[in-house]
């Protein structure tokens, strides 16, 4: 969001703030806003001079309190209040500022509070504020959900897959002919159907996300990659189309270590970095290269990011609708059609099934399309992803991104036709065997005890005032919810004492669980 900077004449008769007493008044805002609660972070909406984050201090000094200023001209006239501030002329959004602040602060609940003497000078900003503190809440909720439900996955697939992958790929050097990304909404079957009738020579180079797997191989398009990025059950259940062909048709599979990868798929594994603070353990257990890849909280994201860094030739993209198309969310055929219609009958039929899930999931309707908030968080997050350069995205939804240019799927066609014409150099791609699985088994036992020993420490040294955050990061992937109570009482300044014992307890229990597993 741009927001215009407005100057505002501020004198002591600038209506901001009592003339009698400011402080006084900031202080029973405060009290009334916030009452007995303690939120771990609160957001200040148009502070003006910041009365109120001096009281909101005082009143609550372990919390993070971040003011969000509607004009520029406040800058060094306000109290000393207010841990962080964002001004109109700041060089970072507003959302990303939010987000990058209130990240390790999240888990004690945030604040929001707004004054209304400033706000309401400056209604059409104040409205952009909110909305933009909305997306940044939105992010670190999913975000925070995210880690919170899939830490442990995470690293118990990177063990495991570390364990299983006796051979990688690499990037040896960048081709020069067109890419196509093909996600998973429903407008890239009308692509597909399209490229199925192109011969294979002439097609693109195709990166394909693992759910629009199935319908690639369904219509006869083997992609070149298959990105792969789920790491629970779907995550290998989609790759199970990749290999009913013969050995030296397969797709190469490129995916973090943290992704769940049926057997088949581990055989040649192109490995990304998705920066996870002990995925470069696992990857030097591997001597490998890794592609570094942006994570963007989808595997579109992530498709895109190595399409970019694979071809210098144009990229396009298809089936990011963003919206489901009716009741229908994925291109057909898709693996989750076999357990919506296998455990169908006469008082419960697949299109029924498929109906309520529409609805709740996707409840506003925008024409035929159906938008819900997963979309919308994903929407965000591949806008932020500030692309190379540029991408083209063949529409089909109404969902538009600013980050990428429009072209409808005829003109697509042409374009490749085109494409196909001026030719171009494909991927080379180089092959690199691991070290052998017993050396392979004692790296991944001592990264295992390492972070073990790492987690807890984090955990017993928070009361010392030392905040490890990728330990405690660690702590909360082997503890799980019994960690819950510790990093929200962190998060609000506390201790965490009263829960520490829980904590550590789950940590050292299923850190050795999964040790015992690997070695199973």
């Amino acid at each position: 969001m741009t927001y215009p900077l407005s100057p505002v004449i501020l004198s002591p008769r600038s209506p901001f703030h009592s003339r009698y007493d400011p402080v006084a008044e900031a202080e029973r805002f405060a009290a009334s806003s916030i009452g007995a609660k303690k939120p771990s972070a609160i957001v200040t909406i148009g502070p003006a001079y910041d009365y109120l984050g001096e009281s909101l201090k005082r009143r609550l000094p372990h919390s993070l309190v971040l003011a969000v200023q509607l004009s520029s001209e406040f800058r060094g006239m306000e109290c000393q209040g207010s841990d962080f501030r964002w001004y109109p002329d700041s060089t970072m959004s507003l959302e990303d500022f939010l987000f990058d602040r209130l990240f390790g602060s999240f888990d004690g609940g945030v604040a929001i509070l707004e004054w209304r003497p400033c706000t309401s000078r400056f209604p059409e900003m104040s409205k952009a504020a909110l909305d933009d503190v909305k997306r940044a809440l939105d992010r670190c909720a999913s975000e925070r959900a995210t880690i919170r439900y899939w830490g442990r996955r995470w690293f118990t697939n990177a063990a495991a897959n570390t364990l299983a992958i006796g051979k990688t790929a690499f990037l040896e050097s960048p081709g020069t002919q067109a890419a196509l990304v093909v996600c998973s909404g429903p407008s890239a079957e009308e692509v597909l159907n399209g490229i199925r009738e192109i011969p294979s020579a002439s097609r693109p180079m195709i990166v394909c996300v693992s759910s629009a797997l199935a319908a690639c191989v369904w219509r006869s398009v083997v992609p070149d990659f298959v990105v792969a990025t789920d790491p629970g059950f779907w995550g290998a259940r989609h790759l199970d189309r990749a290999f009913p062909c013969d050995d030296d048709q397969h797709p190469i599979i490129a995916a973090p270590l943290t992704a769940s990868l049926p057997a088949a798929a581990r055989s040649l594994v192109l490995p990304l970095d998705t920066a996870l603070p002990y995925e470069a353990g696992f990857l030097g257990a591997l001597d490998c290269v890794a592609l570094r890849c942006r994570p963007s909280g989808t595997v579109s994201g992530t498709a895109l990011s190595l399409a970019l860094t694979a071809t210098t030739g144009p990229v396009f993209v298809c089936g990011l609708d963003l919206a489901s198309s009716d009741i229908v969310s994925h291109a057909s055929p898709s693996a989750f059609d076999p357990y919506v219609d296998g455990f169908s009958d006469r008082l419960k039929p697949s299109y029924s099934k498929r109906w309520e899930r529409g609805i709740s999931q996707f409840p506003v309707r925008s024409g035929r399309f159906r938008i819900g908030r997963p979309y919308s968080v994903y929407s965000s997050e591949i806008g932020r992803m500030g692309f190379t350069r540029s991408v083209t995205r063949i529409a089909g939804s109404p969902v538009r991104l600013d980050s990428m240019i429009e072209l409808e799927a005829e003109g697509f066609m042409k374009t490749l036709r085109a494409e196909a014409c001026r030719g171009g150099v494909k991927v080379l791609v180089g092959r690199h065997d691991a070290p052998g699985s017993g050396e392979r088994a004692e790296r991944v036992r001592g990264i295992v005890l390492s972070w073990r020993e790492r987690a807890i420490c984090a955990l017993e040294s928070c009361g010392n005032g030392s905040l490890d955050r990728d330990g405690l990061s660690m702590a909360e992937a082997f503890g799980g919810r019994a960690c819950a109570g510790f990093m929200a009482d962190i998060a609000r300044g506390g201790t965490g004492g009263a829960f520490l014992q829980e904590a550590l307890l789950a940590t050292r229990r299923n850190a050795e669980l999964i040790t015992g597993g690997l070695e199973r």
